[in-house]
């Protein structure tokens, strides 16, 4: 039978969850955490060969599956029918001292526990992994043992009091490297530097994983399992054009139709909603916060330690003038993960949009998210809230800086209207008339049918802290009419 494959524990849950209960709800039952739930039932599901909950419901009572959903024999299905599993191997010790050993098994386990904040990911223990510390074993057959995607693997050097740690991001299954980026550090508090070196590797692989995965799933357009879907949703939202939110939409509803617990849709839902009203692409603002709202705390009732969805309900929140909630929201994720970059874009825009943001910490969570994220695809959103941090700040603002942030995100080959408008207001203030025209008109290029009302909704909230700005969306406004 399909249960003697399962733990008692595996059993319990498995069980439940078939049922209809949800994550939250078998927690309840068992007296576990909901996270504790999904781990298992991860393993229940790679165990059974299963997608969803109804392929599960029939693998335990031994019904036969509908014909278009086939049951794979394998017990270990495809790597896209759910979060990917990632595993930090130990990293070789190039210093040749045996002392040194102990501080990479530390380094290991920090890096396992800190990439285990994502929500998006699934992380191998580093009980399991340090395992393979003097293996003869390859690569693909470690990843076909521990059931991994991807692998973390690199070098720890020390020289005198400077340290140097290289790290590669493998796919397990081919070989082929995805990344690689040595960090330096010094000796002077080693506890201190594993603790740094980790939220730094962690913060710099989360979005490339995010990349492999939504590349994969656009190289399998026959795959019709929850995940993959989601990928290719998510790969469709950061067109950041109206048609990418209208397919992306799509696509999410399609995950939840196949796996009503995919919280990870309903997170990128509320996104969706947030990222129309902000860009001037919704009829009715209002009604799409509440819609995003409403997709973001699905997705918290179905996993409550979902930063990626905390973040996103803070945006919604932001567009809606709740600040008080949005930043109670963005207090909670990053207590769950303070290594996500887009945690901190999303505390960037509360600041800018709040009466009382911080200017400055706009600059800094936003510069900390182009250190770590370097290649992400909301780049041009971290440099753009830079642009109207130091364009809105009277006293401290450099104009010469606003202009350099608000160019460069223009430069983004997915960037919005936005960061040209923001050139366009920059070059006003310096007093560049040639500039100014023609980022304003590549601006209307990116939106056809820009206007006045449009700088209000993205600029507006700006007003009341500068005479700068209400100055410039003045200009634009004239310019434009």
């Amino acid at each position: 039978m399909e249960i003697e494959k399962l733990t008692k524990r595996e059993s319990e849950i498995a069980q439940a969850f078939a049922k209809g209960a949800s994550h939250r709800g078998v927690a309840a039952q068992l007296g576990i955490a909901p996270t504790t739930v999904r781990t298992h039932l991860g393993t229940v599901y790679r165990k059974l060969g299963v997608r969803s909950k109804i392929e599960l419901f029939h693998r335990l009572n031994g019904l036969s599956e509908a014909p278009d959903r086939p049951v794979q024999e394998s017990a270990r299905p495809a790597p896209s029918t759910a979060r990917p599993f990632v595993v930090v191997l130990p990293f070789t010790n190039l210093s040749g001292q045996p002392e040194q050993d102990a501080l990479i098994t530390g380094l290991v386990d920090r890096l396992s526990g800190t990439l285990a904040h994502f929500s998006a990911l699934r992380v191998i223990s580093s009980a399991s992994s340090l395992a393979y510390r003097d293996t003869q074993k390859n690569l693909s057959t470690i990843a076909q043992e521990l059931s991994a995607n991807y692998a973390v693997r690199g070098g720890f050097l020390r020289s005198g009091e400077r340290v140097r740690v290289s790290t590669e991001l493998t796919d397990a299954a081919t070989g082929t490297l995805l990344w690689s980026r040595s960090f330096d550090g010094n000796w002077s508090d080693i506890l201190d530097l594993q603790d740094e070196l980790a939220r730094a590797i962690a913060s710099a692989i989360e979005p490339e994983i995010r990349v492999q995965e939504t590349t994969k799933a656009q190289r399998q357009p026959e795959a019709v399992d929850a995940w993959t879907i989601y990928c290719r949703a998510y790969h469709a939202a950061f067109s950041f054009s109206a048609e990418g939110y209208d397919q992306a939409e799509a696509f999410c509803h399609e995950a939840l139709s196949i796996d009503p617990t995919c919280g990870s849709a309903h997170a990128l839902l509320g996104r969706i909603h947030f990222m129309r009203v902000i860009l001037s692409l919704e009829q009715d603002p209002r009604r799409a916060i509440e819609k995003g709202i409403d997709h973001c705390q699905k997705a918290l009732a179905i996993d409550e330690r979902d930063e990626v969805a905390f973040g996103c309900l803070s945006c919604n929140l932001v567009m809606a003038g709740a600040f008080d909630d949005a930043f109670m929201a963005l207090d909670r994720a990053m207590q769950i993960n303070p290594n996500h970059p887009e945690l901190y874009n999303a505390r960037a825009l509360a600041n800018v949009f709040a009466k009382d943001g911080s200017f400055q910490q706009v600059i800094s969570d936003s510069e900390y998210a182009l250190k770590v994220s370097p290649n992400d695809p909301m780049r041009w959103t971290f440099l753009t809230n830079i642009g109207m941090a130091h364009l809105a700040d009277d006293e401290n603002g450099s104009l010469h800086d606003a202009q350099k942030a608000f160019r460069t995100a223009a430069a983004e080959p997915k960037a919005s209207w936005i960061p040209f408008s923001g050139a366009a207001m920059a070059a006003l203030a310096i007093g560049n008339t040639d500039e100014f025209e023609t980022y304003l008109e590549r601006a209307r290029k990116v939106l056809p049918g820009l206007g006045h009302r449009d700088h209000l909704q993205a600029f507006g909230h700006l007003i009341e802290r500068s005479s700068r700005m209400r100055h410039l969306v003045e200009g634009i406004g004239k310019a434009i009419t």
